[in-house]
């Protein structure tokens, strides 16, 4: 739900400037203590250093920035409402302090553990001195110097977590009440329930859900956040947590303190609840919605010359494109002569070979005499295409434009060999040329192409289609999704597929081995390729408005 625009624009502010702490931070590190990758509660410290004056707020003593890092470090984060009691783990409950000071307050506030002392006083002063926003530091005075007994404090924080109130979960919450007699019902009991994010993260890790979506192929070093089936992990986990998640919650954190250990596990809530789950997320088949539907761009909005023959050779048509957009290829399809050659004399000299490296820079911009001989910087260069635009309006009308995106992929099945084994073959057809075919009164995909083979099969982009995992042994089948395709003038495909419960970027899916390129039809046949769509309650079933083989 959208927020009014000045909230909006400080929340972006405040997220510009923790991300330039942190980078400030990092930088620090890295040069005062020579620390290339330092972990988070690393970078913690050092914003924790700056915010507090390099003193230690609870005894006022001097903190040196290289006494914070490492094994044997002098200082640590200490949550100044511990976690057992608040569940709140961000930078603003956090402050530094001594090993011995973080052990003698112990599993209490700060006003509960010093509150009576003769240097109560001096540490308030000294908090009262923190640098930072404004705002951030007057929320954390007040966590610092609140007063209250443990029930209390834990009550306030257990119904915060239940009750989260920012405008999105306020309006779900009053909508899911309709069904219930309201958000609290006639006798004051809470009907639905808002989980803080912050709470749901921890209970998840308590409960080690997050092992469930690393246990599969590749899954190893991924991130589950990378996983499609972790929103069903987040429900389930929204769904359990009650007042009761959160008191076993508290226990645990409580339990991990007195024992020293950073992590920690939360009671589940039945015996065998994690192998039970284990189970079910591994069944679940994620529904993706391919687009069939004729809309979107017919064409690049680049415009194209006339394909025109010169000298002889085969017609091509010319672009104008900017200098630092050619690739080292395109350098020598420069249409005209004079400016080719002082773009190459310009890439010698230089030293480089990538135009788009070399002419970032306008500086570096190679430039012609004009008729009065002064230099005149060259900005953008007509280039020879490979390649047949596409004539769109008549006369004086008419434009030649290149297609944009591709509409499906139609497979056909060719006469067997000699030996008898099916042969497959395809072509890419563009949006731009189904839509051509609607106007025309033609079936959008065709059920025979040109040389009279009949359909198997056309892909969308987004189809799901059931094969066998490529290079897999034991053979196995799975659901993967279509994410591109293509077919080279020589008729060879690429078609990219990945499994249907992955949504990691495509970098991270290479690295992974999870980009699966098929380059062959032969290839493509023997995978045994079913398109099937997936119901409501994630059952396959045939996708029987796709003829299949």
């Amino acid at each position: 739900m959208k927020k009014p625009k000045d909230v909006r624009k400080r929340i972006a502010g405040e997220n510009r400037d923790r991300e330039g702490l942190r980078k400030g931070a990092i930088k620090k590190i890295f040069r005062e203590c020579g620390l290339g990758q330092p972990s988070n509660a690393d970078i913690d410290k050092a914003i924790l250093w700056e915010e507090c004056g390099h003193r230690d707020p609870y005894t006022g003593a001097s903190i040196n920035f290289h006494d914070l890092f490492g094994s044997d470090a002098k200082w640590e984060i200490e949550h100044i409402i511990p976690y057992s009691r608040s569940l709140d783990d961000s930078l603003g409950n956090k402050t530094l302090c001594s090993r011995e000071t973080n052990r003698q307050k112990g599993n209490r506030t700060p006003f509960e553990a010093f509150g009576g002392t003769s240097e109560w006083e001096g540490m308030v002063e000294q908090v009262k001195k923190f640098q930072g926003d404004p705002r951030a530091m007057e929320r954390k005075f007040a966590r610092f110097t609140l007063k209250g007994g443990a029930d209390e404090i834990f009550d306030d924080f257990t119904h915060r977590q239940l009750n989260d109130t920012r405008y999105a979960s306020v309006l779900a919450m009053e909508y899911l009440g309709m069904l219930y007699g309201g958000v609290c019902d006639e006798d004051g009991t809470r009907r639905v329930s808002a989980v803080s994010g912050g709470v749901t993260a921890q209970i998840r890790k308590g409960w080690r859900l997050h092992s469930i979506l690393r246990d599969g192929p590749s899954q190893g070093e991924a991130k589950p956040r990378d996983d499609h089936r972790h929103h069903a992990i987040d429900a389930l986990v929204v769904a359990l947590t009650d007042a009761g998640a959160v008191q076993a919650l508290s226990r645990a954190s409580e339990r991990s303190r007195l024992d020293h250990r950073h992590g920690f596990r939360v009671d589940e809530p039945w015996n065998g609840f994690l192998d039970e789950v284990r189970t079910v997320i591994r069944a679940i088949r994620v529904s993706h919605r391919p687009d069939h539907h004729l809309r979107g761009a017919l064409h690049a909005e680049s415009l194209y010359s006339p394909p025109r023959s010169e000298r002889g050779e085969e017609p091509r048509s010319r672009i104008r494109k900017p200098l630092f957009s050619l690739s080292a290829g395109n350098v020598a399809e420069i249409v005209d002569e004079k400016v080719r050659e002082a773009v190459e004399r310009k890439l010698i000299d230089l030293a480089q070979a990538d135009p788009k490296e070399a002419f970032k820079n306008s500086a570096n911009l190679p430039a012609l005499p004009n008729r009065h001989g002064a230099p005149v910087p060259i900005r953008r260069v007509r280039v020879y295409v490979s390649g047949s635009p596409q004539q769109i309006g008549t006369g004086a009308a008419a434009r030649y434009v290149t297609s944009k995106d591709n509409h499906h992929l139609a497979i056909y099945r060719l006469p067997p060999d000699k030996k008898g084994t099916e042969r497959w073959t395809g072509e890419a057809v563009s949006l731009m040329d189904a839509v051509a075919r609607k106007r025309r009164g033609q079936p959008v995909i065709a059920p025979v192409n040109e040389a009279g083979a009949p359909l198997v099969m056309a892909l969308y982009k987004g189809d799901v289609v059931e094969m066998t995992v490529p290079k897999l042994e034991p053979v196995q089948r799975d659901l993967f999704v279509v994410r591109g395709y293509s077919v080279e003038k020589r008729g060879a495909p690429e078609i990219n597929v990945v499994r249907h419960n992955l949504a990691a970027e495509i970098s991270d899916l290479k690295k992974a081995g999870e980009w699966r390129r098929i380059r062959n039809w032969d290839e493509f046949r023997l995978l045994d390729p079913r398109i099937v769509r997936l119901d409501a309650l994630g059952r396959v079933m045939p996708d029987d408005g796709q003829p299949n083989s």
